[in-house]
């Protein structure tokens, strides 16, 4: 896939993973051989699914050269899925709530996608 030029691929986060594992620093992810050899039961697994599309990913595929698509993408899903699964004490009150404007932003976003998408 691609958005403005910048390639989201599956592929970024394999390499960030791979860069994980060759090196005998600290793991900065959550990431495993199950996160990134997936089968037909593991593809079911939201855990799993919570590690891939979270902000650690996001912020390290930094790391990994011309992830910058595949690092928007997942920060854009990542904090659309914190906001979507809030705890009803935080219930947003008003429309000016950062939640709503994060959502209006990642709509956008999508919109813009399916643009250029049906552009080509």
């Amino acid at each position: 896939m691609n958005y403005k030029g910048m390639d989201i691929l599956w592929q970024h986060i394999d390499q960030l993973y791979q860069q994980e594992q060759s090196t005998m620093l600290l793991f900065r992810t959550r990431l495993t051989k199950a996160h990134i050899h997936l089968n037909p039961f593991s593809k079911m697994n939201l855990k799993l699914a919570k590690d891939i599309f979270s902000l650690q990913v996001a912020k390290n595929l930094g790391s990994v050269q011309g992830a910058e698509g595949t690092a928007m993408f997942v920060s854009h899903v990542t904090e659309w899925f914190e906001i979507i699964n809030a705890k009803a004490n935080h219930a947003i009150y008003s429309m000016s709530d950062s939640r709503i404007l994060k959502l209006k932003s990642f709509i956008e976003f999508l919109l813009d996608w399916k643009v250029r998408l049906f552009d080509l």
